[in-house]
Protein backbone atom coordinates (compact mmCIF):
# COMPACT_ATOMS: atom_id res chain seq x y z
CA UNK A 1 0.00 0.00 0.00
CA UNK A 2 2.86 2.69 1.19
CA UNK A 3 4.49 2.14 -2.31
CA UNK A 4 1.66 4.11 -3.93
CA UNK A 5 3.60 7.17 -3.96
CA UNK A 6 6.59 5.09 -6.09
CA UNK A 7 3.66 4.67 -9.16
CA UNK A 8 2.80 8.18 -8.95
CA UNK A 9 6.33 9.19 -9.39
CA UNK A 10 7.23 6.68 -12.22
CA UNK A 11 3.62 7.63 -14.19
CA UNK A 12 5.08 11.03 -14.07
CA UNK A 13 9.06 9.55 -15.39
CA UNK A 14 7.28 8.14 -18.35
CA UNK A 15 5.84 11.91 -20.24
CA UNK A 16 9.85 12.25 -20.49
CA UNK A 17 11.63 8.61 -20.44
CA UNK A 18 14.52 10.21 -21.77
CA UNK A 19 15.17 12.97 -19.01
CA UNK A 20 14.98 10.58 -16.83
CA UNK A 21 16.63 7.18 -17.75
CA UNK A 22 18.14 5.19 -15.23
CA UNK A 23 21.22 2.69 -15.60
CA UNK A 24 19.08 -0.43 -15.44
CA UNK A 25 19.58 -3.18 -12.48
CA UNK A 26 21.01 -6.77 -14.51
CA UNK A 27 19.60 -8.30 -12.08
CA UNK A 28 15.85 -6.89 -12.88
CA UNK A 29 13.94 -8.03 -16.03
CA UNK A 30 11.85 -5.39 -17.41
CA UNK A 31 8.88 -5.92 -15.81
CA UNK A 32 10.73 -5.82 -12.13
CA UNK A 33 11.22 -9.33 -11.90
CA UNK A 34 14.24 -11.21 -10.61
CA UNK A 35 16.18 -12.07 -13.95
CA UNK A 36 15.54 -15.32 -15.02
CA UNK A 37 17.43 -17.39 -17.77
CA UNK A 38 15.28 -17.62 -21.33
CA UNK A 39 14.10 -21.32 -21.72
CA UNK A 40 12.58 -22.29 -25.03
CA UNK A 41 8.89 -23.45 -24.16
CA UNK A 42 6.45 -25.05 -26.63
CA UNK A 43 4.14 -22.94 -28.54
CA UNK A 44 0.21 -23.72 -27.71
CA UNK A 45 -2.11 -22.34 -30.49
CA UNK A 46 -4.79 -19.89 -28.98
CA UNK A 47 -3.44 -18.61 -26.31
CA UNK A 48 -1.17 -16.34 -24.46
CA UNK A 49 1.11 -16.70 -21.29
CA UNK A 50 0.91 -13.98 -18.50
CA UNK A 51 2.72 -13.35 -14.97
CA UNK A 52 -0.75 -14.37 -13.37
CA UNK A 53 -1.34 -17.64 -15.39
CA UNK A 54 -2.41 -18.69 -18.97
CA UNK A 55 -5.00 -16.75 -20.66
CA UNK A 56 -7.26 -17.67 -23.78
CA UNK A 57 -7.03 -15.29 -26.95
CA UNK A 58 -10.93 -16.12 -27.68
CA UNK A 59 -11.80 -15.51 -24.22
CA UNK A 60 -9.67 -12.83 -22.70
CA UNK A 61 -7.56 -9.46 -24.03
CA UNK A 62 -3.97 -8.17 -22.43
CA UNK A 63 -3.97 -4.66 -20.97
CA UNK A 64 -1.49 -3.38 -19.44
CA UNK A 65 -2.11 -2.13 -16.00
CA UNK A 66 0.35 -0.48 -13.14
CA UNK A 67 1.73 -2.35 -10.79
CA UNK A 68 4.29 -1.44 -8.06
CA UNK A 69 7.13 -2.57 -9.89
CA UNK A 70 9.20 -0.89 -12.42
CA UNK A 71 7.07 -1.16 -15.51
CA UNK A 72 3.71 -2.43 -16.59
CA UNK A 73 2.84 -5.81 -16.31
CA UNK A 74 -0.62 -7.33 -17.40
CA UNK A 75 -3.56 -8.68 -16.09
CA UNK A 76 -7.18 -10.62 -17.50
CA UNK A 77 -9.29 -8.07 -18.84
CA UNK A 78 -12.46 -10.17 -18.05
CA UNK A 79 -12.41 -10.12 -14.54
CA UNK A 80 -11.69 -5.83 -14.83
CA UNK A 81 -8.64 -5.93 -14.87
CA UNK A 82 -8.68 -7.84 -11.29
CA UNK A 83 -6.09 -10.43 -10.51
CA UNK A 84 -6.77 -13.46 -8.18
CA UNK A 85 -6.28 -12.43 -5.02
CA UNK A 86 -3.88 -15.39 -4.41
CA UNK A 87 -2.11 -14.39 -7.70
CA UNK A 88 1.46 -15.97 -5.88
CA UNK A 89 0.07 -19.73 -6.34
CA UNK A 90 -0.08 -19.14 -10.07
CA UNK A 91 3.40 -17.68 -9.74
CA UNK A 92 6.25 -19.67 -11.65
CA UNK A 93 9.03 -21.15 -9.17
CA UNK A 94 11.92 -18.27 -8.37
CA UNK A 95 15.33 -19.50 -10.18
CA UNK A 96 17.74 -21.24 -8.11
CA UNK A 97 20.01 -18.22 -7.45
CA UNK A 98 16.01 -16.43 -6.07
CA UNK A 99 15.97 -19.06 -3.46
CA UNK A 100 16.54 -16.40 0.43
CA UNK A 101 17.30 -17.40 3.53
CA UNK A 102 15.55 -15.64 5.64
CA UNK A 103 17.32 -13.53 8.42
CA UNK A 104 15.99 -13.22 12.42
CA UNK A 105 16.39 -9.68 14.47
CA UNK A 106 19.38 -11.29 16.79
CA UNK A 107 21.19 -11.90 13.83
CA UNK A 108 24.81 -10.79 14.34
CA UNK A 109 25.09 -7.11 13.71
CA UNK A 110 21.05 -6.30 14.10
CA UNK A 111 19.59 -6.14 17.85
CA UNK A 112 20.49 -6.66 21.13
CA UNK A 113 17.13 -7.13 22.87
CA UNK A 114 13.62 -8.15 22.10
CA UNK A 115 11.17 -6.23 24.35
CA UNK A 116 7.70 -6.80 25.09
CA UNK A 117 5.71 -3.71 26.70
CA UNK A 118 1.72 -3.72 27.57
CA UNK A 119 -0.26 -1.20 27.84
CA UNK A 120 -2.87 -0.89 30.58
CA UNK A 121 -5.40 -2.45 28.17
CA UNK A 122 -2.74 -5.37 27.91
CA UNK A 123 -1.94 -5.09 24.85
CA UNK A 124 1.44 -5.93 24.25
CA UNK A 125 3.63 -4.10 21.35
CA UNK A 126 6.85 -5.28 20.25
CA UNK A 127 10.28 -3.36 20.90
CA UNK A 128 13.72 -4.25 19.49
CA UNK A 129 16.68 -2.35 20.87
CA UNK A 130 20.12 -1.88 19.62
CA UNK A 131 22.29 -0.63 22.83
CA UNK A 132 25.74 0.28 23.10
CA UNK A 133 26.57 1.95 19.94
CA UNK A 134 29.24 4.61 18.83
CA UNK A 135 31.96 5.57 21.17
CA UNK A 136 31.19 6.16 25.01
CA UNK A 137 34.14 8.42 26.84
CA UNK A 138 36.07 7.57 30.31
CA UNK A 139 34.05 7.75 33.09
CA UNK A 140 35.05 10.68 35.01
CA UNK A 141 32.19 11.15 37.51
CA UNK A 142 30.28 13.29 34.48
CA UNK A 143 26.69 11.93 33.16
CA UNK A 144 26.96 10.63 29.86
CA UNK A 145 24.06 11.83 27.27
CA UNK A 146 22.43 9.23 25.45
CA UNK A 147 21.43 9.62 22.11
CA UNK A 148 18.49 7.69 21.33
CA UNK A 149 17.10 6.59 18.10
CA UNK A 150 13.44 5.92 17.96
CA UNK A 151 12.54 4.59 14.36
CA UNK A 152 9.11 3.97 13.21
CA UNK A 153 7.72 1.92 10.03
CA UNK A 154 5.87 2.90 7.46
CA UNK A 155 2.41 0.35 6.48
CA UNK A 156 2.56 -2.38 6.08
CA UNK A 157 6.32 -2.83 6.85
CA UNK A 158 7.54 -4.06 10.11
CA UNK A 159 10.25 -3.08 12.86
CA UNK A 160 12.63 -4.92 10.86
CA UNK A 161 12.69 -2.64 7.94
CA UNK A 162 14.93 -0.46 10.53
CA UNK A 163 17.54 -3.99 10.32
CA UNK A 164 19.33 -2.78 7.66
CA UNK A 165 20.14 0.60 8.83
CA UNK A 166 21.15 -0.88 12.44
CA UNK A 167 23.63 -2.91 10.97
CA UNK A 168 24.82 -0.33 8.68
CA UNK A 169 25.20 2.25 11.91
CA UNK A 170 27.04 -0.42 14.28
CA UNK A 171 29.75 -0.97 11.69
CA UNK A 172 30.26 2.80 11.00
CA UNK A 173 29.32 4.72 13.86
CA UNK A 174 30.99 8.00 13.83
CA UNK A 175 29.71 9.49 16.44
CA UNK A 176 31.49 11.03 20.04
CA UNK A 177 28.44 9.59 22.39
CA UNK A 178 26.77 6.67 23.80
CA UNK A 179 23.57 5.84 21.23
CA UNK A 180 20.76 3.49 21.33
CA UNK A 181 18.12 2.65 19.05
CA UNK A 182 14.67 1.27 19.66
CA UNK A 183 12.28 0.01 16.58
CA UNK A 184 8.96 -0.30 17.20
CA UNK A 185 5.89 -2.52 15.87
CA UNK A 186 3.06 -0.11 15.57
CA UNK A 187 -0.15 -1.65 16.05
CA UNK A 188 -0.87 -4.39 13.53
CA UNK A 189 2.18 -4.94 12.50
CA UNK A 190 4.93 -7.20 12.74
CA UNK A 191 4.56 -8.85 16.13
CA UNK A 192 2.33 -6.60 17.45
CA UNK A 193 -0.78 -7.83 16.80
CA UNK A 194 -2.65 -9.03 20.00
CA UNK A 195 -4.77 -5.65 20.91
CA UNK A 196 -8.33 -5.74 21.48
CA UNK A 197 -9.64 -3.87 19.04
CA UNK A 198 -10.44 -7.11 16.32
CA UNK A 199 -7.41 -5.31 14.16
CA UNK A 200 -9.72 -2.40 12.67
CA UNK A 201 -7.66 0.88 14.67
CA UNK A 202 -5.27 1.97 12.56
CA UNK A 203 -5.83 5.90 14.25
CA UNK A 204 -3.37 8.34 13.92
CA UNK A 205 -3.72 9.28 17.49
CA UNK A 206 -4.43 5.66 18.60
CA UNK A 207 -0.61 5.21 17.08
CA UNK A 208 1.03 7.92 18.87
CA UNK A 209 -0.80 7.51 22.25
CA UNK A 210 0.88 3.65 22.05
CA UNK A 211 4.25 5.13 20.95
CA UNK A 212 4.53 7.30 23.58
CA UNK A 213 3.12 4.95 26.35
CA UNK A 214 6.09 2.86 24.91
CA UNK A 215 8.80 5.40 25.56
CA UNK A 216 7.43 6.50 28.41
CA UNK A 217 7.96 3.01 29.76
CA UNK A 218 11.25 2.25 28.22
CA UNK A 219 12.86 5.73 29.07
CA UNK A 220 11.59 5.15 33.44
CA UNK A 221 13.85 1.78 33.31
CA UNK A 222 17.15 3.72 33.57
CA UNK A 223 18.11 7.13 35.35
CA UNK A 224 20.44 8.50 32.27
CA UNK A 225 19.71 12.18 30.09
CA UNK A 226 18.35 11.54 26.80
CA UNK A 227 18.07 13.28 23.36
CA UNK A 228 16.18 11.71 20.80
CA UNK A 229 15.81 11.69 17.71
CA UNK A 230 12.36 10.38 16.23
CA UNK A 231 13.00 8.49 12.90
CA UNK A 232 9.53 8.11 10.90
CA UNK A 233 8.78 6.29 7.23
CA UNK A 234 5.87 6.90 5.44
CA UNK A 235 3.20 6.18 8.00
CA UNK A 236 5.55 6.05 10.63
CA UNK A 237 7.10 9.79 9.94
CA UNK A 238 3.15 11.11 10.28
CA UNK A 239 3.17 9.24 13.82
CA UNK A 240 6.48 11.09 14.64
CA UNK A 241 5.33 14.63 13.15
CA UNK A 242 2.21 14.77 16.14
CA UNK A 243 4.23 12.67 18.88
CA UNK A 244 7.39 15.56 18.52
CA UNK A 245 4.07 18.12 19.25
CA UNK A 246 3.68 16.24 22.83
CA UNK A 247 4.84 18.60 25.12
CA UNK A 248 4.26 16.05 28.13
CA UNK A 249 7.01 13.70 26.10
CA UNK A 250 9.91 16.48 26.43
CA UNK A 251 11.63 17.30 29.53
CA UNK A 252 11.67 21.33 29.67
CA UNK A 253 13.31 21.89 32.63
CA UNK A 254 17.04 21.36 32.77
CA UNK A 255 16.79 21.09 36.34
CA UNK A 256 14.95 17.76 36.20
CA UNK A 257 16.34 14.09 36.53
CA UNK A 258 16.19 11.91 33.80
CA UNK A 259 15.79 14.68 31.18
CA UNK A 260 14.63 13.48 27.42
CA UNK A 261 15.10 15.98 25.61
CA UNK A 262 13.60 16.35 21.47
CA UNK A 263 16.88 16.72 19.32
CA UNK A 264 15.70 15.49 15.83
CA UNK A 265 13.03 14.57 13.79
CA UNK A 266 13.12 12.52 10.07
CA UNK A 267 11.06 11.91 7.94
CA UNK A 268 11.13 9.37 5.14
CA UNK A 269 9.66 9.85 1.42
CA UNK A 270 6.63 11.12 2.46
CA UNK A 271 5.11 14.29 1.81
CA UNK A 272 1.44 15.29 2.17
CA UNK A 273 0.75 16.77 -1.35
CA UNK A 274 1.60 13.51 -2.90
CA UNK A 275 0.23 11.13 -0.39
CA UNK A 276 -3.16 12.82 -1.04
CA UNK A 277 -2.78 13.11 -4.20
CA UNK A 278 -2.37 9.35 -4.43
CA UNK A 279 -5.18 8.36 -2.21
CA UNK A 280 -7.99 7.41 -4.97
CA UNK A 281 -5.26 5.09 -6.52
CA UNK A 282 -4.60 3.05 -3.27
CA UNK A 283 -7.67 1.24 -3.30
CA UNK A 284 -6.98 -0.01 -6.40
CA UNK A 285 -3.57 -1.03 -5.78
CA UNK A 286 -4.92 -2.73 -3.10
CA UNK A 287 -6.64 -5.33 -6.23
CA UNK A 288 -2.62 -6.45 -7.18
CA UNK A 289 -1.94 -7.37 -3.57
CA UNK A 290 -1.99 -11.52 -2.76
CA UNK A 291 -3.35 -12.71 0.40
CA UNK A 292 -1.16 -15.54 0.64
CA UNK A 293 1.77 -17.22 -0.50
CA UNK A 294 2.02 -21.08 -0.95
CA UNK A 295 5.88 -21.03 0.20
CA UNK A 296 8.46 -18.50 1.75
CA UNK A 297 10.39 -18.43 -1.71
CA UNK A 298 7.23 -17.41 -3.83
CA UNK A 299 6.57 -14.53 -1.03
CA UNK A 300 10.11 -13.10 -1.51
CA UNK A 301 9.57 -13.50 -5.24
CA UNK A 302 7.08 -11.47 -4.59
CA UNK A 303 8.29 -8.74 -2.47
CA UNK A 304 11.19 -8.25 -4.71
CA UNK A 305 9.17 -7.65 -8.02
CA UNK A 306 5.67 -7.82 -8.06
CA UNK A 307 5.11 -5.98 -4.36
CA UNK A 308 8.36 -3.81 -4.95
CA UNK A 309 9.08 -3.88 -1.45
CA UNK A 310 12.35 -3.46 -1.28
CA UNK A 311 15.26 -3.20 -4.25
CA UNK A 312 17.63 -5.25 -2.34
CA UNK A 313 17.65 -9.10 -1.28
CA UNK A 314 19.76 -8.69 1.64
CA UNK A 315 17.30 -6.13 2.99
CA UNK A 316 14.76 -8.45 1.83
CA UNK A 317 16.23 -11.55 4.19
CA UNK A 318 15.49 -9.81 7.44
CA UNK A 319 12.30 -7.26 6.89
CA UNK A 320 9.95 -8.87 4.72
CA UNK A 321 9.39 -12.39 6.87
CA UNK A 322 8.48 -10.30 9.54
CA UNK A 323 5.14 -8.84 7.78
CA UNK A 324 4.67 -13.00 6.88
CA UNK A 325 3.00 -15.15 9.40
CA UNK A 326 2.06 -19.01 8.94
CA UNK A 327 -0.67 -20.53 10.79
CA UNK A 328 0.06 -24.58 11.56
CA UNK A 329 -1.82 -27.01 13.95
CA UNK A 330 -3.69 -23.98 14.61
CA UNK A 331 -0.62 -21.97 16.19
CA UNK A 332 1.02 -18.55 14.26
CA UNK A 333 4.48 -18.99 13.82
CA UNK A 334 6.96 -16.64 11.86
CA UNK A 335 10.68 -16.12 10.79
CA UNK A 336 11.36 -13.13 13.04
CA UNK A 337 12.08 -15.21 15.85
CA UNK A 338 15.04 -17.62 15.62
CA UNK A 339 13.32 -19.95 17.41
CA UNK A 340 10.20 -20.37 14.49
CA UNK A 341 9.60 -23.49 13.01
CA UNK A 342 10.83 -23.88 9.54
CA UNK A 343 8.28 -23.67 6.42
CA UNK A 344 5.56 -25.84 6.50
CA UNK A 345 4.48 -26.64 2.98
CA UNK A 346 0.62 -27.32 3.47
CA UNK A 347 -0.01 -23.86 5.26
CA UNK A 348 0.26 -20.79 3.46
CA UNK A 349 2.00 -17.49 4.64
CA UNK A 350 -0.24 -14.48 5.19
CA UNK A 351 0.35 -10.89 5.79
CA UNK A 352 0.45 -9.78 9.44
CA UNK A 353 -0.98 -6.66 8.65
CA UNK A 354 -4.61 -6.73 6.65
CA UNK A 355 -4.11 -3.46 4.23
CA UNK A 356 -7.34 -3.52 3.25
CA UNK A 357 -8.57 -2.36 7.34
CA UNK A 358 -6.42 1.04 6.80
CA UNK A 359 -8.15 2.49 4.01
CA UNK A 360 -10.43 3.89 6.34
CA UNK A 361 -7.36 6.04 8.20
CA UNK A 362 -5.16 6.97 4.86
CA UNK A 363 -6.52 10.20 4.73
CA UNK A 364 -6.30 10.95 8.42
CA UNK A 365 -2.85 9.86 8.42
CA UNK A 366 -1.44 12.51 6.13
CA UNK A 367 -3.54 15.39 6.27
CA UNK A 368 -2.10 18.12 7.80
CA UNK A 369 1.32 16.65 8.11
CA UNK A 370 3.51 19.10 6.50
CA UNK A 371 2.38 21.45 8.95
CA UNK A 372 2.82 18.99 12.29
CA UNK A 373 6.52 18.75 10.23
CA UNK A 374 7.34 22.02 10.13
CA UNK A 375 5.73 22.87 13.40
CA UNK A 376 8.14 20.55 15.22
CA UNK A 377 10.98 22.43 17.02
CA UNK A 378 13.44 20.80 16.53
CA UNK A 379 16.15 19.81 13.72
CA UNK A 380 14.37 18.54 11.22
CA UNK A 381 15.40 16.23 7.86
CA UNK A 382 13.31 14.95 5.22
CA UNK A 383 15.05 12.56 3.00
CA UNK A 384 12.91 11.64 -0.33
CA UNK A 385 13.03 8.84 -3.03
CA UNK A 386 12.18 12.43 -5.52
CA UNK A 387 12.66 15.81 -5.82
CA UNK A 388 8.76 15.62 -7.37
CA UNK A 389 7.04 14.84 -4.08
CA UNK A 390 7.54 18.48 -2.03
CA UNK A 391 4.36 20.28 -1.91
CA UNK A 392 3.98 24.13 -1.61
CA UNK A 393 4.54 24.13 1.82
CA UNK A 394 7.78 21.92 2.22
CA UNK A 395 9.02 23.37 -0.98
CA UNK A 396 8.57 27.20 0.25
CA UNK A 397 9.56 25.88 3.52
CA UNK A 398 13.08 23.93 2.04
CA UNK A 399 14.02 27.54 0.41
CA UNK A 400 13.71 29.18 3.84
CA UNK A 401 16.21 26.75 5.17
CA UNK A 402 13.37 25.43 7.65
CA UNK A 403 14.67 22.42 7.11
CA UNK A 404 17.60 19.68 5.43
CA UNK A 405 16.26 17.90 2.65
CA UNK A 406 18.09 14.54 0.82
CA UNK A 407 17.32 13.03 -2.65
CA UNK A 408 17.87 9.42 -2.74
CA UNK A 409 17.54 9.31 -6.64
CA UNK A 410 18.19 5.30 -7.18
CA UNK A 411 16.13 4.23 -4.17
CA UNK A 412 11.94 3.20 -3.82
CA UNK A 413 9.94 3.71 -1.31
CA UNK A 414 11.68 2.02 1.46
CA UNK A 415 15.19 4.13 1.64
CA UNK A 416 16.58 2.53 4.50
CA UNK A 417 15.86 -1.00 3.27
CA UNK A 418 17.41 -0.02 -0.73
CA UNK A 419 20.26 2.00 0.02
CA UNK A 420 21.24 1.64 3.94
CA UNK A 421 24.67 2.53 3.09
CA UNK A 422 23.74 6.29 2.26
CA UNK A 423 20.54 6.35 4.22
CA UNK A 424 23.30 5.78 7.25
CA UNK A 425 25.62 8.04 6.33
CA UNK A 426 22.71 10.78 6.10
CA UNK A 427 21.53 10.12 9.69
CA UNK A 428 25.02 10.18 11.21
CA UNK A 429 25.64 13.69 9.91
CA UNK A 430 22.30 14.62 10.97
CA UNK A 431 23.52 13.63 14.36
CA UNK A 432 26.70 14.92 14.36
CA UNK A 433 25.39 18.55 13.27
Amino acid sequence: MEMMEDEERREDSHVDASSTAKTPNPNWTRFGGLHQPKTSAPKTSGTKTSRLGTLREEDSTLTPTSTLSDAPTFTNAINGGKPPRNASADMPPPPARAIITPEVWNDDGYFDEKITVENEREEAFCVYRAADIGIIPDGDGKTVTTTTLVCLHGCPYSSLSWAPFVKEFRNKCKTQTKVEIYAIDLRHHGESISMRDGGSDFSLGRMVEDVAMILKHLFSQTEIDRKCVLIGHSMGASVASSLALREDMWTKNVNDKNKISLAGLIVVDVVEGSALKALPMMSLQLLNRPTSFRTMRDAFRWCLGFGGSTKSVESARISFPSQLHQKSNGNSSSFSDSNSEREDASSPFTFRCDVVKTEPYWKEWYLGMSERFLSAKTSKALLLAGTDRLDTPLTIAQMQGKFQMVVFPNSGHAIQEDEPEKFTQVVQDFLTR
